[in-house]
């Protein structure tokens, strides 16, 4: 299974960035995530999560649910 975004639950935290450099590279330095929150302005409050190499540990960390695994992949 892989991992798939709901990017309209997305709230932009960047936690799941957070956790993806403490999981990968054992500091918290979200430039080096596997990941990236796209802002989309002028929209407020509209983000797009950009998913990686599909470990799941943003998807555990995400406070909204707005990453799951599902059979038909990330996006």
């Amino acid at each position: 299974m892989k991992i798939k975004v709901t990017k309209e639950k997305c709230s932009g935290c960047r936690l799941c960035q957070q956790i993806c450099t403490i999981e990968h590279f054992k500091e918290i330095n979200p430039r080096k995530a596997a990941l990236a929150i796209e802002p989309h302005f002028p929209q407020p409050g509209y983000f797009v999560p950009k998913v990686c190499v599909q470990c799941g540990k943003c998807m555990e960390a995400c406070p909204v649910g707005a990453i799951r695994r599902e059979e038909n992949g990330a996006y």
